[in-house]
Order: structure tokens, then sequence, then C-alpha cells
């Protein structure tokens, strides 16, 4: 195993945990924030539109490909899961030093 002097693995885990924050906040805010401000701001309806290609037809087998979103709200959940980590991690390194 490595071996990293206590400070540097502090700044370490100091610097993952904010880019995890930057990210978690970041992804939240085009998943979520975004979409449902400019639902409200013009007045669209989510549940009206979809995405749905039928391949095929008379000839021989149908195919029906729906268009799909990648879970985001799950990748978003895992960094924010990661900066808990962090921020408890470093919460405890404090309270050990003093």
């Amino acid at each position: 195993m490595i071996q990293i002097k206590a400070g540097k693995r502090k700044k370490l885990i100091t610097a993952l945990t904010m880019i995890s924050i930057i990210i978690t906040v970041v992804g939240l805010t085009f998943d979520f924030v975004i979409p449902r401000y400019l639902a409200y701001r013009f007045s669209l309806d989510a549940t009206a539109g979809g995405s749905i290609g039928i391949i095929g037809g008379a000839d021989g087998p149908t195919s029906i490909f729906i268009a799909g979103k990648t879970p985001s709200a799950s990748i978003a959940l895992v960094f924010a899961l990661l900066s808990a980590a962090g921020i408890i991690y470093l919460a405890l390194s404090r309270n050990t030093q003093k």
C-alpha cells in the first residue's frame, strides 16, 4: 500500500470532497432545477413528449425503440454520498487532532 503523509492525505481528501460536491451540485442543477425552471417559464408539459421509433413493418418483424435517459440521479447520489463521506472523515480527523 502506498504511504501518504497525514497532511497530504488530508489535502487530497479535501480536494476530492470539494470536486465531488461540485459535481453533485452541477449534476442536480442540470438534471432537476433547469428543466423545472424551463418547464415553468415556457409552460411545457413534460409528459406530452416522447421519442419512439418503429423499425420494420409489413415485411417482417417489427422492433420498437424507445429513447431512454441515463440515470443521472443515481450518479448525483453516488457523488453526494462521496461528498458526505469526505465531510465526515474531515470532521472526525479534525476532532482527533485537537
